[in-house]
């Protein structure tokens, strides 16, 4: 077991940019070339060491993803539960909502919606002994137009500061957010609810634990990182993930893949 023993997966988004298909599919669904996002965030999990997995979602989700799970067998020694809101509390409410859960242990939190096309950021913390306060996921040199919490870190990885949904002339650096979180022991227990009020977004949350003083360091991913909003995104999820197993077999169907997503990454 790694030292975060438990992940929280986020996937109440009612996935509004996908027109028709976010009307009858949560967005931790999506097929990502062989298999549904989900899945691939738990197998990614298994491989941090990670031993309880609980998918948040919302009530009008709740049957498709129970379905799911009841459908998929975890990798061994992982349990995997759901729990559902009765009323969209939003992402701060709805996490702090499931601290109970962690029973005081350190957790990683998920967006539901986020594809990571490479898992080794997740295969280094099973080797971890010690875990900070807070372990901030980032994905260094980003264009700007992908930069939704700008994230600045030193030279050893520290992260010192951290700006939800700036504006263009409010970024310093090129570093980013993507969506992966990992929180020490009680952290999440010791936010107060009249301060978690205040927060919208997730990074609202993460900031205020930062300016707290609670100790933060980053753990960075490589490209290529897909938030699932839109059925493009969907799309060129499912073709990275198709190259990155072509890659392995050496399909004959490679070559042209590569040239597909080094044509529409770039202005993605």
């Amino acid at each position: 077991m790694g030292p975060y023993p438990k992940v929280v997966i986020l996937a109440g988004g009612k996935g509004k940019r996908l027109r028709a298909l976010g009307q009858v599919l949560p967005k931790c669904l999506l097929p990502v070339f062989d298999k549904p996002l989900l899945v691939h965030q738990i197998e990614q999990c298994a491989q941090a060491g990670v031993r309880d997995v609980l998918v948040s979602t919302s009530a009008v989700f709740e049957a498709s993803v129970r379905s799911a799970l009841a459908l998929y067998t975890p990798p061994r020694g992982m349990t995997i539960s759901c729990a559902a809101e009765s009323e969209s509390l939003g992402p701060v409410a709805g996490l702090l909502s499931l601290v109970p859960w962690l029973e005081g242990e350190a957790a990683l939190v998920l967006l539901g919606d986020e594809y990571y096309e490479h898992s080794s950021p997740f295969l280094s913390l099973a080797h971890r002994t010690a875990v900070p306060d807070l372990l901030l996921g980032v994905i260094p040199n980003s264009a700007p137009h992908r930069i939704l919490c700008n994230v600045v870190t030193d030279a050893v990885g520290r992260v010192l500061s951290l700006r939800e949904k700036p504006t263009l002339d409010q970024l310093v650096g090129s570093t980013r957010w993507c969506g992966f979180t990992g929180f020490g022991a009680g952290l999440l227990e010791s936010v107060a609810q009249e301060s978690a009020e205040r927060c919208v977004h997730l990074g609202d949350l993460l900031s205020l634990l930062l300016t707290r003083g609670s100790r933060t360091e980053a753990l960075e991913f490589r490209e290529i990182h897909l938030n699932l909003n839109t059925a493009d995104d969907a799309l060129m999820a499912s073709l990275v993930e198709a190259r990155r197993q072509y890659r392995r077999d050496g399909h004959a169907l490679l070559t042209a893949i590569e040239g597909v997503i080094e044509c529409s990454y770039s202005r993605h």
